[in-house]
């Protein structure tokens, strides 16, 4: 439903109860960079089910019912939702350490769905598993599958966070 955040205070031994932030989640994955700034820079798919009405009963649904993968375990308090759209790809900024993340840039937009494992065909038209990393002139430098076809990589010119704000 949204991304969650947790924090340590010591160094990982211990964590806080995981408290949702302000961006949906499609039960994609997501990353995070803190930027030299010390702002927060999460790349995702900020969409959810709410937003959503597409559905599919699971990740391997096509594969028919005797494929030998287990049904998820709804006993752990969370029913995995698949078939929201994968798309768009976007960098929420936070400047609150991940409370919040106001700024959001659009790097690509489509539709995302992911009703279908089939990429051979074009059915699948998701961009997910996205990655992140600064680079050393402050460039962005951002890599996601692209219709399960390809890796895209996609870099923003230092400035890059900075451009429409006044």
């Amino acid at each position: 439903d949204q991304v969650y955040r947790i924090e340590s205070v010591d160094g990982g031994r211990t964590w806080s109860l995981p408290a949702p932030t302000d961006v949906p989640n499609n039960n994609s994955s997501i990353a995070v960079v803190r930027l030299r700034d010390g702002r927060l820079a999460m790349i995702c798919n900020p969409v959810n089910a709410a937003l959503s009405a597409d559905r599919r009963a699971s990740l391997y649904d096509e594969l028919g019912d005797d494929d030998g993968r287990p049904d998820a375990d709804p006993s752990g308090g969370c029913v995995p939702i698949w078939g929201v759209p994968r798309a768009p790809v976007s960098v929420c900024l936070s400047a609150d350490d991940g409370r919040t993340f106001p700024d959001r840039i659009a790097i690509e937009d489509g539709p995302g769905t992911c009703l279908s494992n089939n990429s051979t065909d074009g059915h699948n038209k998701e961009m997910s598993y996205p990655w992140l990393l600064e680079g050393h002139d402050g460039s962005l430098h951002v890599a996601y599958t692209y219709h399960r076809r390809a890796i895209k990589y996609v870099r923003l010119p230092p400035g890059w966070a900075d451009e429409g704000r006044n």
